[in-house]
């Protein structure tokens, strides 16, 4: 299906208008700069009018309203497409830690006492608000996605989206839920995206061309290749003489909670759930210097490293233009 772009949205654009765009479009990019927050009710009026699977997100200005993943007919669809081989056994979401934070916060508590988190599995119906997560904070802040300019464009940050789905719908990935009983709905204060990769996944995912992960824009395609190529190089399973091993596909934290080393407890939680469903190692491509800094921190080796300035794609231009930082780093780590 073709995505739609609306240049702006007014009160002529009835229920049955939106209803008509949804079912002839996966996509509709609705663009109301002038009167953002007014825009932005309107639009969420009414196409929430036109479909009750219509899910709003906001991209730089740009609300996006995607058909909800968790309807049964489009979740059956991704799924027959493409699905990682290793199951989690069955069971209730893990919770790995309790962490009490006594730094300053960037929010106040209604008693100031302490603020409560908790570090836990992202359950089911917790998906699509991990990856809205990712897709504000994590997009505009990672080196590589900033080079390719990546939220500039909504394709690839739809393909971001799908990719991260994939992955949180093997549901070991983990996230740190602020604990507050004043709410019904905890609040996620960060996200780490983890997945469980095998031979059979590896060979799967290096033929996501003609596999049923089609990329909807060039954008993305240098992200995959650089992944894809590093994890040949290194070959993680013969590097730690596994069968299987946990891997990263992205980690963030809400700018207001960061502070509180939620990062560190993430990536700390590996060891939880490596030894709760028998993976004796982990890898993640680290792209910056304070997330490599943490890693290191936490136990991580280096696998890999290279100059992003001697990173070239197969035409020989530059891989990610314009990064200002020195080194890409793949790192990994034996659980035990």
């Amino acid at each position: 299906m073709a995505t739609i772009i609306l240049r702006s949205i007014n009160a002529a654009l009835t229920a049955r208008q939106a209803k008509g765009l949804i079912s002839r479009s996966s996509t509709v990019l609705v663009e109301s700069s002038k009167n953002y927050q007014k825009g932005a009710a309107l639009c969420q009026q009414r196409f929430h009018s036109a479909s009750n699977n219509t899910r709003i997100i906001s991209i730089n200005g740009t609300w996006t309203f995607l058909r909800n993943w968790s309807t049964a007919s489009t979740e059956s669809e991704r799924s027959d497409n493409f699905s990682l081989s290793w199951k989690r056994p069955p069971g209730p979401p893990k919770v790995w830690k309790r962490i009490e934070s006594a730094t300053e916060s960037r929010i106040k508590t209604k008693d100031e006492k302490p603020l409560k988190f908790t570090v836990e599995e992202v359950p089911v119906e917790r998906v699509e608000d991990a990856v809205d997560l990712m897709a504000n904070y994590f997009i505009p802040d990672e080196v590589i996605c900033n080079s390719l300019k990546i939220k500039d464009d909504p394709l690839a940050v739809q393909d971001c989206r799908d990719l991260w789905r994939l992955a949180l719908r093997q549901g070991i990935s983990v996230a740190v839920f602020l604990e507050d009983s004043s709410v019904e709905l905890r609040e996620i204060a960060a996200v780490n995206v983890i997945f469980v990769m095998t031979p059979e996944d590896e060979k799967k995912l290096k033929n996501y061309k003609v596999q049923s992960l089609p990329l909807k824009s060039k954008r993305t395609k240098p992200v995959l290749e650089y992944v894809f190529s590093v994890t040949d190089k290194i070959n993680v399973m013969k590097h730690y003489g596994v069968d299987k091993f946990m891997a990263g596909f992205g980690m963030t934290v809400n700018p207001r909670f960061r502070g509180h080393s939620l990062g560190g407890y993430l990536l700390g939680s590996r060891n939880e759930i490596g030894r709760e469903y028998n993976l004796r190692a982990t890898e993640t491509s680290f792209t910056g210097p304070a997330s490599q800094t943490l890693a290191l921190r936490s136990g991580f080796e280096i696998l890999w490293q290279k100059k992003y300035s001697e990173l070239y794609d197969e035409n020989g231009k530059p891989l990610f233009p314009d990064v200002k930082i020195e080194y890409c780093t793949m790192m990994g780590k034996r659980l035990d």
